[in-house]
């Protein structure tokens, strides 16, 4: 009886996927990726809604800042202007300004 030859495998013997579609090119990992974007871009729309929502609130308090300035730089200006006596004092006060004398 003969022997059989052994068969000797080489590299080419090894399956591969080359033959194969890539996998990119896959539907269900396509529709993957775009629900990923999706879930993205769902997420940064609460981000952005959220930093003009404390935008929007630094603005406002900017404004408040600004419109108790005025007033106060008024109210300064109103007592700078009595202080001088260029205003009319309030009924019964004397009129000149006061004097310390030492």
């Amino acid at each position: 009886m003969a022997i059989p030859k052994r068969y000797v495998r080489t590299s080419s013997d090894i399956p591969s996927m080359s033959g194969k579609s890539s996998q990119g090119a896959e539907p269900h990992k396509l529709f993957m990726r775009i629900t990923c974007l999706e879930m993205e871009k769902a997420r940064r729309g609460k981000e952005r809604e959220s930093a003009m929502f404390r935008v929007n609130s630094i603005d406002m308090r900017v404004r408040e800042i600004d419109e108790e300035k005025e007033s106060l730089l008024q109210m300064v200006e109103e007592l700078q202007q009595q202080v001088r006596g260029t205003s009319p004092s309030p009924e019964g006060a004397d009129p000149t300004p006061f004097k310390i004398q030492y």
